[in-house]
């Protein structure tokens, strides 16, 4: 009967969370080990949460030509902006 009860626990380190599924201060502990602390602190004293699928988000066009540019070694790449290292820029856009 304990082996059967195991069997059908899920896996621990597996979401419990799915596309769809509505987080609230009720059902805080799904998301406990997949937000930050202050998040769950927040979702524990009222705040809701809607569980999306996870998808792709490209830069906007700018940024992915401005990246490119930088990229191939021009060095006047973010015109009117901070200027910074590529180093860094590459940090950071990646």
């Amino acid at each position: 009967m304990i082996l059967l009860i195991l069997g059908l626990a899920p896996p621990p380190g597996h979401a419990q969370v799915k596309p769809g599924d509505f987080i609230t201060p009720e059902n805080a502990t799904k998301v406990k080990d997949l937000v930050a602390p202050g998040v769950y602190y927040k979702v524990e004293r009222g705040m809701t949460m809607k569980i999306v699928p996870s998808e792709r988000i490209d830069w906007p066009p700018q940024y992915q030509r401005d990246y490119q540019a930088d990229k191939r070694g021009r060095g006047d790449c973010f015109p009117g902006r901070l200027r910074m290292s590529f180093a860094v820029r590459e940090y950071l856009l990646d």
